[in-house]
């Protein structure tokens, strides 16, 4: 028989159908062995773990729970109402579970790096990105475009994302500026800038490109008011801050996030003062079309041409 160069429809859902047994075969056994295996949680990568109340029966259930949800989704025939709210909740369950535990153990690997490997968080982080993905699938309201149109823009949101959850998880850099603020005062700034740059990262991969600017929005008001501040404080405090490279990048990503934060602000404003030619130019560097949208407006240009009659 010869090997395969493309799959049918059929393979297709079946190496699907596959997919979703390792994801519930790999929850089942992780909260089973869990419950079993006793005198593994005096491990020192358990610690932060184990200050949830009955942490071993807590953390089993809750990932039993969540998978189960997910089963019961996944299983259910295609077509069936409410699969797809199903399958998105219990694998949403199930990433956030993972990730929960991912990142007890990345503080733990930070504080014992001589004991605890970085295996054990980086292993989590692949599964809670695999229970992830099933979620935006079923999801059907997301899009990929924005990292072709604007790759910039998404690295450096992934960039303060990933910055404020070291500072939440690990802590704030002796270097820093912040490491002088009272430990809570600097785990809010971390968690302000954490949750902002989530609401502008949800919007931006949103299809329904007006709700996604109104959070886009909304979290570059809170990351402009919380980064300035940051800039101007650094500033005054070292004056040649501007000479090095990853400051000017802050300051970059600031600038950056300032300008389409103003441009969201006229788009807003040209509709409100019913001015549509300027509303349209400014959606259109907003949020330019996909090629698969001009694809279509070609398409029906060639079908319905536009007529001198039509033309006011």
């Amino acid at each position: 028989m010869p090997v395969l160069n493309k799959l049918g429809h059929e393979a297709l859902h079946i190496a699907d159908r596959m997919f979703v047994w390792v994801l519930v075969v790999f929850g089942y056994a992780v909260a089973l062995t869990m419950l079993n295996n006793n005198s593994g949680w005096s491990d020192p990568v358990f610690r932060i773990v184990r200050d949830v109340p009955e942490a071993q029966y807590t953390w089993a259930a809750a990932l039993m729970v969540a998978v189960t949800i997910y089963a019961i989704g996944s299983f259910l025939r295609e077509g069936r109402r409410h699969r797809g709210v199903i399958i998105i909740f219990g694998a949403s369950a199930c990433s956030a579970w993972c990730m929960a535990l991912c990142l007890a153990m990345t503080r733990m690997v930070y504080e014992e790096p001589t004991r605890i490997t970085g295996l054990w968080p980086v292993v989590m982080m692949f599964f809670s990105f695999l229970y992830a993905i099933r979620a935006v699938t079923y999801a059907n309201v997301f899009t990929g475009q924005r990292w072709r149109a604007n790759p910039h823009q998404m690295w450096g949101l992934t960039a303060v994302i990933l910055v404020s959850v070291t500072q939440i998880v690990i802590g704030i850099a002796p270097t820093s500026v912040i490491v002088e603020l009272e430990k809570p005062v600097a785990l809010q700034i971390a968690l302000i800038n954490f949750i902002a740059a989530i609401v502008v990262m949800f919007g931006l991969h949103l299809k329904n490109s007006e709700i996604g600017l109104s959070l886009e929005l909304y979290g570059s008001i809170s990351l402009v008011g919380v980064l300035a501040w940051y800039v101007v404080t650094v500033h005054i405090r070292e004056p040649l801050s501007s000479a090095t490279i990853g400051f000017m990048l802050t300051e970059a990503f600031l600038a950056g996030t300032f300008h389409r934060m103003v441009q969201i602000m006229a788009l807003k404003t040209a509709r409100w003062r019913d001015k549509p030619a300027l509303a349209a130019s400014i959606k259109h560097d907003l949020a330019p079309i996909s090629n698969v949208e001009r694809l279509h407006q070609v398409r029906e240009d060639d079908y319905f041409p536009v007529r001198e009659d039509d033309i006011p």
